[in-house]
């Protein structure tokens, strides 16, 4: 999401989503304080990605939620999808997320795109 450039073109409402999955980890990262590997992490995003640098001293918080997240894909154009997340009982520490088209044009798109793959 970060250091990626592609991400930056592909996701409409960059920096709105982004933000939203910054709150969301450290959410998840305040369940892990004494973690060395996701210190580093953090770390080494706040030297690398200016928004994750500027960002991430707000401390904001946010719990994962369904919605809906629209893509700017390179061959199909824009894409809309529904989200929906649901905790593992077992693992409370995993979270499934399942994305489906969120109306018949995205449907049209992702079922051109499948095609196209075969």
């Amino acid at each position: 999401m970060f250091l990626n450039p592609e991400q930056r073109r592909q996701i409409v409402d960059w920096e709105e989503v982004a933000q939203r999955m910054l709150a969301q980890f450290r959410t998840d990262a305040a369940q892990h304080p004494n973690d060395l590997a996701l210190r580093q992490l953090i770390d080494l995003l706040s030297q690398e990605s200016v928004e994750f640098g500027r960002w991430w001293p707000r401390h904001d918080i946010q719990g994962r939620r369904s919605g809906r997240k629209e893509l700017e894909h390179p061959v199909a154009g824009r894409i809309a999808l529904d989200h929906s997340v649901f905790r593992v009982n077992d693992a409370p520490h995993l979270r499934l997320v399942i994305y489906t088209p969120a109306d018949a044009a995205a449907s049209a798109k992702l079922h051109y795109l499948i095609a196209a793959a075969l």
